[in-house]
């Protein structure tokens, strides 16, 4: 406790309690104690590592048979010196769990694995997941859901030892999980997909090799094998097809799910010798991260492309359509308020002039009338500000649009079509807007 004084001339002084001898002596005691307690902890713990490193002394001075059959008995910590911890990352699908991505964890020796800890940013509550086996083996998985196309670090913590061991051993490493994991490449011998061409079209050209666009791939989605770069031909085309794993988690049954595997593909990359490239998707989200991902990789400052998303623009019509509408709708109402808010000042002008006359009937009219109007105007208040409402959502869902069609560009010509689009808005020229959004140039 202090105490703060206030003089009347605007002087301010405070003053601290005042501590007794006994008191100061009992918070030294204190702190002498808190210390005593932190010194006695370590001592157990460094008591318990020596009693455990003689423990395992013992068995390392005896010939390999003895001393694995005493430590299988004894239940101590040691393993063998070149014991691994071994993983795996592949993108699973099939079964009856949803699709995920699947972390395989082997050791080697014959030990086993008894506890996993995976330190992971966005994917797990609080950023943590462990598991305790209650029958520990030496081969374990752990299904990951990435929630985004992101790339993310797996820090994973496992407990190695034997089957009757009370002391474990902490195996650490780091695993990165690539940008696309949630992604299922397609062989040349499937044929689920040999005649499906997503709706979705993106047309641009590079000054790349194929080989280098390979490279990217192998870093940024999840192969069982790594793709080899081609021997440079001058007719040889690459071309390549995803299936979008995570859509199938949006399904209600294993049936609908193996129905929307078939009629679902997420990307297909096309490239010609020639530097052309055209990307099919049907999802414009995936496109613009595949692009953004490949610019980034390459270091581009600059990319044109022409686009041709039917759903996206269709949408983008509708929503222009609803805005104008909205805009109709608000304006009337904005008009119809203003009337009522001069019939408002009349009445009231004749109200208070019946009063004045002590004409009481009309006084009565007058207020009844104004009452009618108010109630209204507080009825065509609510219609505005649910219009309001959905005006700026319309136009909320307008701009995302145009985000993800500019998404699908990189450096100056994504921020033309940013400008160029909310200019062709405000004109309300829509013609010209589709040409910003297909061609990225309104005057193509």
């Amino acid at each position: 406790m202090q105490l703060v004084v206030c003089g009347s001339e605007g002087e301010v002084r405070g003053y601290a309690p005042l501590i007794s001898e006994g008191s100061r002596q009992g918070m030294l005691l204190n702190n002498d104690e808190e210390h005593l307690r932190e010194l006695s902890a370590k001592k157990q713990n460094l008591l318990l590592e020596l009693k455990n490193y003689q423990e395992n002394q013992k068995f390392s001075n005896t010939d390999k048979l003895t001393a694995r059959s005493d430590i299988l008995s004894a239940g101590v910590g040691v393993i063998p010196a070149q014991t691994q911890l071994q993983t795996s990352l592949i993108a699973n699908y099939s079964g009856t769990s949803a699709p995920h991505v699947e972390l395989s964890l082997s050791t080697t020796n014959e030990t086993i694995i008894k506890c996993v800890l995976i330190f992971a940013e966005g994917i797990f509550d609080g950023e943590c997941f462990v598991q305790h086996y209650k029958i520990p083996e030496s081969n374990v998985k752990v299904a990951i859901v990435p929630p985004k196309d992101i790339p993310v670090d797996l820090h994973v913590k496992a407990f190695i030892g034997y089957p009757n061991s009370k002391n474990f051993h902490v195996f650490e490493l780091t695993r990165q999980l690539p940008r696309f994991s949630m992604y299922h490449l397609l062989t040349k011998e499937s044929t689920d997909y040999k005649n499906l061409l997503p709706s979705g079209h993106i047309h641009f050209k590079l000054n790349e090799r194929i080989s280098r666009i390979i490279i990217w791939l192998n870093q940024t989605f999840l192969l069982e094998e790594e793709f080899e770069a081609p021997i440079p031909s001058n007719t040889d085309d690459f071309e390549i097809k995803f299936v979008f794993l995570r859509k199938l988690e949006e399904c209600d049954s294993e049936d609908e799910a193996e129905s929307e595997l078939k009629n679902y593909l997420g990307i297909h990359f096309k490239m010609t010798y020639t530097g052309d490239v055209n990307l099919y998707s049907d999802s414009i989200e995936v496109a613009g991260d595949f692009i953004q991902s490949l610019a980034d990789f390459l270091g581009l400052d600059d990319l044109r492309s022409v686009v041709d998303f039917p759903n996206e623009l269709i949408k983008l019509q509708e929503y222009l359509l609803a805005a104008e509408e909205l805009q109709l709708t608000r304006q009337r109402l904005s008009a119809e308020m203003a009337d009522h808010s001069g019939i408002v000042r009349t009445f009231v002008v004749r109200a208070e002039d019946s009063r004045l006359l002590s004409d009481i009937k009309s006084v009565r009219k007058w207020y009844s009338q104004l009452f009618e109007i108010n109630r209204g105007m507080i009825s065509n208040y609510k219609i505005r500000c649910h219009n309001h409402e959905n005006l700026m959502n319309t136009l909320k869902n307008v701009n995302q649009i145009i985000q993800k069609l500019a998404r699908l560009r990189v450096g100056k010509t994504k921020s033309n079509i940013i400008t160029d689009s909310r200019t062709a808005i405000k004109d309300n020229n829509i013609p010209q807007l589709l040409k910003v959004m297909k061609y990225g140039d309104p005057v193509q």
